[in-house]
């Protein structure tokens, strides 16, 4: 075996080390572009979970923004679905109601492996439906055996007092060549308060007129008329057909159910729902209103049972529609939110003109804030029954009391289509 020697040792040594230093300076080099791919490459990544967690926001925001347009109670704290979620990954919303103007404040907070990103959307409520009177008829006009409205009356149909004791504390007005008949000469309908207080009719007969008497002819009044004004004009009711119409169909897109029947002491919170038949309330049962209803046939109170607006409308309004009647009796009652501005109407499609003593809507010592709205049929105000508003093709008041509330020119409701949330701002928060 022959021996290396000393020349051959030293030659094998310095490749030896060549291929070390080369390995070496190949190993930095290679780093040297590694390691910045990598880091773009995580930066990369990182970028997109946190645009990821943003676009996932702005979806859970879009979604909660329509269910709020719809009227549908999203008060409390909603986790929204996520699509193929990984472990850690979430989304979820808060709403917060301002009870001062009804405003609502939606906030999205999205989580994707550990990038969180919030999502703030501002909704006020759009105007609804414009109640300009305390008392609004139709053809069938106005007829008062007792009782007193607390604000201005306007009919297209006769203003008839049948007895001494009915008073209008605000004006009083008969479109067309229509009259204002109080009981006699001698018990005169009482209209206005100190000075202020106007009837407008063609005729006015009886009356005890605190602001000025406009009309064409009259007899047994305290002041002579002043024919220089024309006939008063035709005034359209407030609620269109278009508008219920809305309502229904915001009703229907929560889903339908049966006769939905309260029982006796139970409390439910409802909507938004088309009940295809009756709501029954009876006993000490209370429902609470969290979404638009139509009720494709009566609405039923009894005992001294409860129609409430959930406390997420703040101070919207909110409705109720039936097609067939609604009464409601002595003791119970029909309330909005329980914040000022805030009122249930109840709106009766219902024909039936108090023929046979049956009406659209009767309601005979119930009270809350209500409104009360029967445009193609009658409504009966009997006992110690108090509303904010009533408006009807026909009224009959043999008692009670109706407190105009002037934010009803003008109410907020949740839902409906002039009434429906509209969004002010719409941004990012920081975390």
């Amino acid at each position: 075996m022959r021996i290396k020697n000393k020349k051959e040792l030293e030659k094998g040594q310095v490749m030896i080390l060549t291929a070390i230093f080369f390995v070496a300076f190949s190993s930095i080099v290679i780093f040297g572009f590694v390691t910045p791919m990598i880091k773009q490459t995580k930066i990369t990544s990182d970028l997109w979970d946190t645009k990821k967690s943003f676009y996932l926001g702005e979806s859970g925001a879009e979604n909660v923004t329509f269910l709020v347009k719809k009227g549908f109670d999203i008060s409390l704290n909603n986790m929204l679905p996520l699509i193929n979620a990984k472990s850690g990954d979430s989304v979820f919303s808060t709403t917060t109601v301002n009870p001062l103007d009804g405003s609502k404040t939606v906030i999205t907070t999205s989580h994707i492996n550990g990038y969180t990103r919030k999502t703030q959307v501002t909704l006020v409520p759009g105007t609804g439906a414009s109640f300009s009177y305390g008392i609004q008829t139709g053809t069938g006009g106005l007829t008062m055996d007792g009782g007193q409205i607390n604000g201005n009356v306007y009919s297209a149909g006769d203003i008839i007092i049948t007895r001494s004791g009915p008073k209008i504390t605000g004006s009083a007005v008969v479109s067309g060549n229509g009259k204002i008949q109080g009981y006699n000469v001698n018990n005169k309908l009482s209209i206005g308060t100190g000075d202020i207080g106007d009837a407008y009719a063609h005729t006015v007969n009886s009356a005890n007129v605190a602001g000025n008497l406009k009309c064409q002819s009259g007899t047994g009044n305290n002041k002579s008329c002043n024919t220089s004004f024309p006939d008063p004009a035709s005034a359209p009711f407030p609620i269109s057909d278009s508008s219920i119409s809305n309502w229904e169909a915001e009703a229907l897109a929560g889903g339908t159910i049966g006769t939905f029947d309260a029982g006796t002491y139970k409390t439910w919170f409802l909507g938004p729902k088309k009940i295809n038949g009756n709501l029954l309330l009876s006993g000490s049962s209370v429902v609470n209103v969290t979404g638009t209803l139509w009720v494709t046939g009566n609405i039923i109170f009894d005992g001294n049972s409860k129609l409430n607006l959930s406390s997420s409308y703040g101070a919207s309004s909110g409705v109720v529609v039936a097609d067939g009647k609604v009464v409601i009796p002595n003791s119970c009652s029909a309330n909005g939110s329980g914040i000022s501005g805030s009122y249930l109407i109840l709106v009766s499609n219902s024909t039936l003109d108090g023929t046979g003593g049956t009406y659209a809507i009767k309601t005979t010592g119930s009270a809350g804030s209500m409104v009360l709205n029967a445009q193609k049929g009658a409504i009966y105000f009997n006992g110690s029954a108090s509303a904010n508003q009533v408006t009807a093709n026909k009224i009959v008041i043999d008692g009670g009391t109706i407190n105009y509330q002037n934010g009803l020119v003008s109410p907020s409701f949740v839902s409906g289509p002039s009434g429906s949330f509209n969004i002010t701002s719409w941004k990012e928060l920081e975390n």
